[in-house]
């Protein structure tokens, strides 16, 4: 049968859209009454205006070039991190058939692995402290960590073509070092671009790490 939504659900996003959209007339509708009213010093204003105008026109110093460069490398790798990440439920559900198991089942591998290896991995980088690896070292091991992850499954596919049905602990494993990845990468990308990034830029570069994550 095909699966039907609940209404609910649409009338929700359509009530939260409706009140994003008021809140944002009165926000404002707030701020023209209180220039209306001398609440607000139009001189100050006019400054504030005129230097973040000026920030926004300055051409970018080869520094900040760099840095780009920095992040559109970070990003590079993020892509073919998050695709092979995400082929936990695509491609590897058909190594889950040949073991005779619902791919849903494998489904609660990897937020199990999060909460249990999350605290952990916070715990390693405070006790690091000045030792704590850097942003490019993390994205090393990030990918070393999911190449090792697919190396299980390689291992396990390899298994079942000579011997037939193999153990699922193959999979788990291939999760667990995918998640264990994902711990590295994930959690620095926002921090890298925040480091790296132009402040009038901030924002465009938030949206392109975001986009590789997906």
């Amino acid at each position: 049968k095909q699966q039907k939504f609940p209404e609910t659900e649409a009338e929700f996003d359509s009530s939260q859209l409706n009140t994003d959209v008021f809140n944002t007339v009165i926000a404002f509708r707030m701020l023209e009454i209180m220039r209306n009213n001398g609440l607000i010093d139009e001189g100050e204003y006019a400054k504030v205006e005129k230097k973040r105008a000026a920030e926004a026109n300055k051409p970018l110093t080869q520094d900040e070039w760099d840095k780009i460069k920095a992040i559109f490398t970070f990003v590079f790798f993020a892509i073919f991190f998050f695709a092979f990440f995400e082929q936990a439920g695509s491609s590897l559900n058909i190594f889950i058939g040949e073991i005779t198991l619902k791919a849903s089942y494998f489904q609660a591998v990897n937020p199990i692995f999060v909460l249990l290896f999350a605290p952990l991995f916070a715990k390693l980088w405070v006790r690091l402290g000045t030792k704590d690896p850097s942003i490019p070292a993390k994205f090393g091991w990030g990918l070393f960590l999911q190449g090792v992850g697919f190396l299980a499954v390689v291992i396990g596919a390899s298994l079942y073509t000579s011997s037939g049905p193999v153990s699922a602990i193959w999979l788990v494993l291939t999760y667990m070092f995918c998640t264990m990845g994902e711990l590295c990468l994930s959690p620095v990308g926002l921090s890298m671009v925040s480091k790296l990034a132009p402040v009038k830029f901030m924002s465009l570069f938030m949206g392109v790490w975001l986009t590789a994550s997906f």
